[in-house]
């Protein structure tokens, strides 16, 4: 035990595993009391998994099956989304949803979905016809017979959330690491020991009550008390970005009637102005294979054709990307203490509506760990996130980047404070910089150079993202870089 004590680099009384917005959100909703609340992220920042890469809609609730966690959490999590981002300094965009039949035996599914939202309780659901649809998006395929109208949707950041949500919780006492990767956990004495890998070495943390909200790894980790009663599997969903050349293509979040293999592929303003367009769907061996394949965006082009009666503008495409969403052989989201294991918590299996309802799983969680450990509210909790800026001699208007209109001194603000940007990903998911027309060729090297000044580094030292994704090696022979 004293060897254990004499390598414990910290203890607390709750871990969270995984920074994505909900273990974020969970952070934050534990940081109300007077416990030692600590995060850890495998990633080089927060919202490096499955939030870094989804379709960021607050789905309004509509569709998840009767009984289910997802049903009931959906539903109160996009109720508490608008008060949410406005505690926490981000964007919440209100943006209604179409939900549309382009044959005839599809509007049974509207009627089904129409009767399952009311039950629900979502706000404001209508069918629309035809010429209703075409007055409110005059480009949709002249083939849609009909549509499930929902004004309570809307788009988010989702990394935003996760990072506002880390921060709130810190500047409330909690701690979050990154570059954790969780690589054991026993249970000794009624506390749980953990070990990560780190890019120094290995680190020891104990704690009496450990929460999983792990993402694709969430079996992998549960594993390592216990055999899982459940399996994630990773299923695989690539995207396209058009510029803001597109905008008004659309003006609504755009579905098709839903399958069994999800919600179909989507069309969508994000809240930069651009259109994105995805995802398909396909189960993958590897949970953390997100490269784009031919095959999957031939699929997300397939399917997007038929939504407009005019062409989609591929003209204006900047990028493409996928993400892995995990999914759980329940069919449905795992919360939970864990029966055979005391004092480990499990948020599990969050897939969509699993952004959508986070705040809502995120006090599901606390009300469990409150159950194990008990735990007395902070009088001075702050829920309003506080954003860190730089010293004021480091404020500088020169613009760096202008598909996004982000200065030196927004990119220095995006760094300052214990949670802020330490790569080049770190500054583009905190300012929206290099996801423009030009992807990051004009204004990459002076993020770099600020990154370098801010952080104190070589230049060479500077990430794109995680370890050994450095942007330089070295000065040219002119001695520049």
């Amino acid at each position: 035990m004293a060897s254990l004590r004499a390598s414990l680099k910290k203890e607390a009384d709750v871990i969270v595993i995984g920074g994505g917005v909900v273990g974020a959100l969970v952070l934050r909703a534990l940081s109300k009391y007077r416990l030692r609340v600590l995060l850890l992220e495998k990633g080089n920042d927060f919202a490096s998994g499955v939030t870094r890469a989804n379709s960021a809609v607050i789905h309004a609730g509509f569709d998840p099956k009767p009984g289910t966690k997802k049903a009931k959490l959906n539903v109160l999590g996009n109720a508490m989304f608008p008060s949410l981002c406005a505690q926490l300094n981000v964007p919440y965009i209100p943006l209604a949803s179409l939900v549309t039949a382009y044959a005839e035996q599809e509007e049974e599914t509207l009627a089904l979905l129409l009767a399952q939202g009311k039950e629900y309780g979502v706000p404001g659901l209508s069918i629309l016809s035809r010429k209703e649809i075409l007055e409110k998006e005059p480009n949709m395929a002249r083939t849609a017979v009909a549509a499930l109208y929902a004004p309570s949707s809307a788009i988010v950041s989702p990394w935003e959330v996760a990072i506002g949500a880390v921060e709130n919780a810190c500047q409330n006492g909690a701690e979050a690491l990154r570059g954790r990767t969780v690589t054991a956990i026993t249970r000794e004495n009624d506390r749980f020991i953990v070990t990560v890998q780190t890019t120094e070495g290995q680190e020891v943390y104990a704690c009496r009550c450990l929460v999983s909200a792990a993402g694709v790894v969430a079996d992998d980790i549960c594993r390592m008390l216990t055999e899982p009663d459940y399996k994630i599997t990773g299923r695989r969903g690539h995207y396209f970005v058009l510029d803001k050349q597109a905008a008004g293509l659309i003006n609504h979040i755009l579905f098709p009637c839903p399958s069994a293999k999800g919600k179909g592929v989507l069309i969508l303003p994000e809240y930069h102005g651009r259109i994105m367009i995805g995802p398909d769907s396909e189960s993958i061996d590897d949970k953390t294979d997100t490269a784009t394949v031919e095959e999957g965006l031939a699929r997300v082009k397939e399917a997007a054709a038929s939504y407009l009666s005019v062409p989609i503008p591929w003209r204006y495409l900047i990028r493409t990307f996928s993400g892995v969403r995990p999914t759980p052989s329940t069919g449905d989201f795992i919360i939970r203490k864990h029966p055979s294991v005391p004092g480990f918590v499990e948020a599990a299996g969050i897939e969509s509506p699993g952004l959508a309802s986070a705040p809502a799983i995120a006090q599901e969680v606390e009300r469990l760990v409150l159950d194990v450990l008990g735990g007395a509210a902070q009088k001075d909790f702050d829920p309003v996130r506080q954003k860190y800026t730089a010293k004021p001699e480091k404020k500088d208007n020169t613009l760096v980047c202008r598909c996004s209109q982000v200065t030196r001194g927004q990119i220095r603000d995006a760094i300052a404070g214990p949670c802020g940007a330490r790569t080049v990903k770190g500054v583009k998911l905190r300012t929206g910089t290099t996801a423009g027309a030009c992807q990051g060729g004009f204004c990459l090297p002076d993020i770099v150079s600020v990154l370098s000044e801010e952080l104190h580094i070589p230049k060479e030292q500077v990430l794109y993202d995680g370890p050994g994704s450095n942007l330089l090696t070295g000065p040219t022979r002119r001695g520049e870089h």
